[in-house]
């Protein structure tokens, strides 16, 4: 009966580390992803960052040309 359960045990073993086996190396592919998944996030963010500065460059430029169209108008509304 020992040697029955020493069997068991054995099967039972084995049976846990190939779950292990396969439940390590599921956690490593998710990690995978999940650092790959980061990296293009964090891609993306970059570059919005880089298209938000660039669009508040532009609108800094605009505002300055506006003003100055507006400041040769009224010059040129005094001149009149």
């Amino acid at each position: 009966e020992l040697e029955i359960q020493l069997k068991e045990l054995d099967c039972q073993k084995h049976r846990l580390q190939q779950d292990l086996f396969i439940e390590r190396t599921q956690n490593e592919q998710y990690r995978d992803r999940s650092e790959q998944t980061i990296k293009q996030h964090d891609k993306h963010f970059d570059q919005m960052q880089e298209e938000l500065n660039a669009c508040k460059h532009l609108k800094d430029k605009l505002t300055h040309y506006i003003r100055e169209l507006e400041q040769t108008n009224d010059d040129l509304e005094r001149s009149k």
